[in-house]
């Protein structure tokens, strides 16, 4: 994509985003799905006692939470580095 023409740069700040976004958005899905079939597949296939299945849960769910806070930091990241990109070629079209 980084081959197609825009006719604004508000325009190519807009489609920044929206594919930053969905990025967010696709890994966040892709964690809960992730998270549910492991949950599921545990369930199922463990010949753990169910205490210990649970607990299993647990913590894989709080992994799971904790990469999709890494991944969500990270795409807030990129997006505030495409913002301040685009607002320093503001600033320098402005100026000339």
């Amino acid at each position: 994509m980084s081959n197609r023409m825009y006719y604004s740069s508000e325009a190519e700040a807009r489609a920044r985003r929206e594919r930053v976004l969905l990025a967010a958005v696709s890994a966040l899905v892709g964690a809960v799905v992730g998270a549910i079939l492991g949950v599921v597949l545990t369930v199922l296939l463990s010949p753990l006692r169910s205490e210990d299945t649970f607990s299993n849960i647990a913590d894989a769910a709080s992994d799971t939470v904790e990469g999709g806070r890494h991944a969500t930091s990270k795409a807030i990241d990129t997006l505030q580095k495409n913002v301040e990109d685009l607002r320093n070629r503001l600033e320098k079209l402005i100026k000339d």
